[in-house]
């Protein structure tokens, strides 16, 4: 059982099913709460068969993909936005869900576009993690000294060898 703060344990609340369905295989989703707040989740995603997890929507569905996409609520420490649950293949955010001042839908070709970009830069923060990306190692490997660490290193080095 979760414990709070103050060492009392939290009451969760039991798993809801929604009126959504998942994008991503077609099953029905249940609504839960974790630490961070509610969340949704697919009925598949506890047999391993599908990965969509996504906030809970705001009931407005995204103008870009109706069919499949509900925009959800997102917090940054810059504020609060909205944007499509499918993302990263919808990359659709607006700032207020009010009709007449959310941001205009893209065209087919700006959206593709934007979206390639997104994928690709994805693609590439991953490539970068996993080598280590400039001036970080790769996991598992330290950091070789350079500068004046490096001549501290060789110092030390030459202390140690010199004092057996």
């Amino acid at each position: 059982m979760p414990m709070g703060k103050n060492g009392e344990p939290i009451i969760v609340a039991q798993p809801e099913e929604t009126q959504y369905r998942c994008p991503k295989c077609g099953s029905a989703t249940v609504q839960k709460t974790g630490p961070y707040g509610p969340y949704i989740d697919c009925l598949q995603r506890e047999a391993k068969t599908c990965d969509f997890r996504a906030g809970v929507p705001a009931g407005v569905p995204c103008p870009e993909e109706p069919e499949t996409g509900q925009l959800v609520e997102k917090r940054t420490r810059r504020g609060i936005f909205y944007g499509c649950w499918n993302y990263p293949n919808c990359s659709y955010t607006t700032n207020t869900l009010e009709p007449g001042k959310m941001t205009k839908p893209r065209g087919a070709d700006e959206r593709a576009a934007a979206n390639m970009k997104l994928l690709e830069r994805s693609a590439r923060g991953k490539a970068r993690s996993q080598r280590g990306g400039p001036g970080h190692p790769p996991p598992g490997r330290r950091a070789e000294p350079s500068g004046d660490a490096a001549a501290r290193t060789m110092r030390a080095g030459d202390d140690d060898t010199a004092s057996r």
